[in-house]
């Protein structure tokens, strides 16, 4: 697939600056949609395992690279390892959303969620009436006959 490339700044444990280029990768259409979708729930939650476990589903989609070698970010450590901080953290795990159509700054606006939940739950609410009066209505149409 795809790649996209950013560069980070990693500080060795000797205190050296370093810049690392991680690879951005797109995802499936069926995993994005599920991603995108569950971007408004990490947004609002104040679960950790749940953040960690989402942020962990996000940065498997992007690979350090060092020369021929490609690291992907499958595990703790290798986050840990690799991007070094919270800052590049956060910077891969933007470029993951981005890369993929997911802007983080605005995809979780409550306005935008609700509006979208509001014209949801409407639609629902008129299909339910239209079922549940739709017999009661067409009987008094036949009464009117009689």
């Amino acid at each position: 697939m795809a790649k996209q490339i950013i560069d980070i700044e990693f500080i060795g444990q000797d205190g050296t600056k370093q810049e690392r280029k991680v690879g951005i990768n797109k995802m499936g259409a069926m995993e994005g949609w599920e991603v995108q979708r569950r971007f408004i729930e990490f947004a609002m939650s104040k679960d950790k395992t749940f953040r960690v476990a989402y942020t962990m589903e996000v940065l498997e989609h992007a690979e350090v690279i060092r020369g021929e070698t490609i690291l992907p970010l499958t595990s703790p450590a290798l986050i840990e390892n690799h991007l070094g901080n919270w800052k590049n953290i956060q910077k891969v795990f933007n470029s993951v959303l981005i890369e993929n159509g997911i802007d983080p700054a605005t995809h979780a606006e409550k306005e935008h969620y609700w509006a979208q939940a509001g014209g949801e739950m409407a639609a629902a609410f008129l299909e339910q009436t239209i079922t549940l009066l739709g017999p009661l209505m067409k009987g008094k149409d036949d009464n009117k006959k009689e």
